[in-house]
């Protein structure tokens, strides 16, 4: 609940002060938990960036693949040579089952 008027609209609908000031309590935790993250997510991205700059930057193209998507897509594949045939990757990917 990012948007103050939102928050407000919900704190309303409960009437006992008790309840509003935990939910103060427990916004205010998740204020600081998002500011944490936004801040290791910054920090991860250049890291990602610096490590395999060009996988990284065509995973971000794909449609539907946000930061730590790609990040998860990069550090678990690691090296994408290590699945040949591409069917050992989408086998990786649980995509397909491998024969041998």
């Amino acid at each position: 609940m990012k948007n103050k008027c939102v928050r407000k609209e919900f704190q309303i609908r409960f009437e006992d002060q008790a309840v509003q000031r935990n939910m103060n309590f427990d916004l205010a935790i998740l204020d600081a938990y998002a500011k944490e993250l936004k801040r290791l997510e910054y920090y991860l991205e250049g890291r990602a960036k610096k490590h395999q700059p060009n996988y990284y930057a065509q995973l971000r193209t794909i449609l539907d693949i946000g930061l730590i998507l790609a990040m998860t897509i990069l550090y678990e594949i690691a090296d994408i040579n290590s699945f040949e045939p591409v069917q050992k990757f989408a086998s990786h990917c649980r995509l397909v089952q491998c024969k041998t």
